[in-house]
């Protein structure tokens, strides 16, 4: 994948051309595992798919229109695999401060903060937390400790909370 330019390609299919959900779900996908290997990494951020995973990460859950089950399963699995890929790319300082520059540590707080916006999704939780907690590793962050201080899965104990109500 890497020889034949696939994520150059896939980049230019995410920038530049209006697709499906359940395509764009398959994309980022791919991308996120590519940028989990450090000969894709370079080439992913070099070709501005650290600017393309923040803008899937952007995507959100508009109350107002109506999705159906399999697009919202589609929109929940772009979040969790742009969180993973941004955490992936954010390998240096360089990365982590472009990546605050462009909006993405305030999309991963609003991620942790607002069920809703995540559709309700752990695993979504989980994979915001984890690109927080990395790009904290390499610079510091204004985010709230219960973010990045204390561990994983405390954190995820305190933002996953459901208010339940008992009879």
């Amino acid at each position: 994948m890497q020889l034949e330019g696939t994520a150059e390609y896939i980049l230019q299919i995410l920038n530049n051309i209006q697709v499906s959900l359940f395509t764009r779900d398959q994309l980022v996908t791919i991308l996120a595992n590519m940028s989990g290997l450090p000969e894709s990494r370079s080439n992913i951020v070099g070709t501005g798919g650290l600017k393309t995973m923040i803008k899937q990460l952007n995507i959100e859950i508009n109350q107002k229109t109506e999705f159906s089950g399999s697009e919202l399963g589609a929109i929940t699995r772009i979040l969790k695999k742009s969180a993973i890929g941004l955490s992936r790319l954010c390998c240096s300082p360089v990365e982590c401060e472009e990546a605050v520059s462009m909006g993405a540590v305030e999309r991963l707080v609003q991620l942790c903060e607002c069920p809703a916006s995540r559709n309700y999704s752990d695993s979504v939780l989980v994979a915001a937390l984890a690109a927080l907690r990395k790009m904290a590793s390499f610079i510091t962050l204004d985010v709230s400790e219960s973010f990045v201080g204390s561990s994983l899965v405390d954190s995820f104990n305190e933002l996953s909370r459901i208010h339940e109500s008992y009879v």
